[in-house]
């Protein structure tokens, strides 16, 4: 009797001993289940390696992600002013880090306890 003259229902869809499903037999026992996950993680392995290698062919041949390699390659100087205004701001910044080292702090930490007894 084929499928088509079975009489169908939900519950004769939905059960596993139902209706037969043809080549699919996932959920019908572990080694079916590993080895339908296998030989799917296989091909998507397969397929990424395949688009990886393709990719790089292209990029490697500059069909994709064209660069224009015949822009002149400008050498920027250092400018003396701008550098000794940089190490002039963090020499300042290390003088107010050390005045800071040096000095006691004006808050009081509230977690070590003060000398005074309270009344």
């Amino acid at each position: 009797m084929s499928l088509l003259k079975q009489p169908l229902s939900l519950k004769c869809i939905f059960t596993r001993g139902g209706a037969k499903r043809g080549s699919l037999s996932f959920g019908h026992g572990a080694g079916a289940d590993w080895e339908i996950l296998f030989f799917g993680f296989l091909i998507l392995c397969v397929i990424a390696v395949s688009v990886s290698v393709f990719m790089y062919g292209k990029i490697d041949k500059g069909e994709i992600f064209l660069v224009d390699k015949k822009e002149p390659v400008v050498v920027k100087t250092l400018d003396k002013f701008q550098l000794e205004k940089t190490i002039s701001y963090f020499a300042d910044k290390q003088e107010g880090f050390d005045a800071l080292k040096r000095d006691a702090l004006p808050t009081v930490d509230p977690f070590v306890p003060s000398s005074k007894s309270k009344k």
